[in-house]
């Protein structure tokens, strides 16, 4: 058996569709390929594509990257993002969010943003652009962008990696964006459901209403450890939370709200959000 190992290129990400398409140009004995991880010096990982061949394999590395290199600039001219750009121009090099594109809003997950993706006329994506954070108990310690071109197909033609770079710093920064996300999201989900419970009739008018003004309320009562919370990031005030003894404020805490998984409450709500 025949093994070639591909380390991936330092300004690229090879995809699958790239290397299988290459592959199959190379050799009809090819079986597998599979993926390893190579540590260097610097602690950090390389990405190593091992293909494996029925019989001896007649190509260098050398030789088959420039097979894949070829390969990747006829995959390319699939790109959506070519009907926006001359393709004479490397898209990684230019900033899509300039191109008239629709953009969808950020998904977001407990304040962090996850994925944001740019359509065309016919709603075809033509970019997706998504983070991956690496969390330890006082929040992001690193994370990771990655842009996505997609074809008509809506496969991914080819991506980039954005390397986290920022400083301890920045990422103070945004661990505070993150929770003041995390906190807005709240506030505006209470303002939607009482703009909602204009447009429908009981039970669940009464219903949003109460889940609204119980939030706004929980809000106002801890607005002082909720902004000690959105500055320092500590436990305090989820500890309050958990620690409530006041009648009142226990009332509104549990008041329940309504998902596609049954019910939970206000306080099950806030601490989703800012649990870690």
């Amino acid at each position: 058996m025949g093994i070639l190992k591909i380390i991936q290129n330092e300004d690229k990400i090879f995809n699958l569709r790239e290397l299988d398409t290459a592959v199959k140009k190379l050799s009809d004995n090819f079986l597998s390929m599979s993926i390893d991880y190579i540590l260097k010096s610097d602690k950090t990982y390389d990405r190593c594509f091992i293909l494996n061949f029925d019989g001896k394999v007649d190509v260098t590395v050398d030789e088959f990257l420039l097979i894949l290199n070829n390969t990747t600039n006829t995959l390319t001219q699939e790109a959506l993002i070519y009907n926006h750009l001359s393709t004479d121009i490397d898209p990684k090099k230019k900033d899509f969010t300039l191109l008239g594109l629709k953009q969808s809003i950020w998904e977001t997950v407990k304040g962090r943003r996850i994925e944001r993706i740019y359509t065309d006329l016919d709603n075809k994506t033509v970019v997706r652009d998504c983070y991956s954070y690496l969390d330890n108990e006082r929040g992001v310690v690193s994370y990771e962008r990655v842009v996505e071109w997609l074809n008509f197909d809506q496969e991914i033609v080819f991506s980039k990696i954005i390397k986290n770079e920022d400083n301890i710093g920045a990422l103070i920064k945004l661990n505070r964006n993150i929770r003041q996300n995390q906190i807005d999201y709240l506030i505006d989900s209470s303002i939607q459901l009482k703009e909602l419970s204009n447009s429908v009739d009981e039970p669940l008018k009464s219903m949003f209403i109460q889940i609204s003004d119980a939030t706004n309320s929980i809000m106002k009562f801890y607005s002082i450890d909720i902004d000690d919370y959105v500055k320092v990031g500590d436990d305090e005030f989820e500890n309050k939370l958990n620690g409530e003894t006041v009648t009142e404020i226990l009332e509104l805490l549990s008041v329940t709200v309504p998902s596609k998984d049954g019910y939970y409450t206000v306080l099950d709500s806030i601490l989703n959000q800012i649990s870690k």
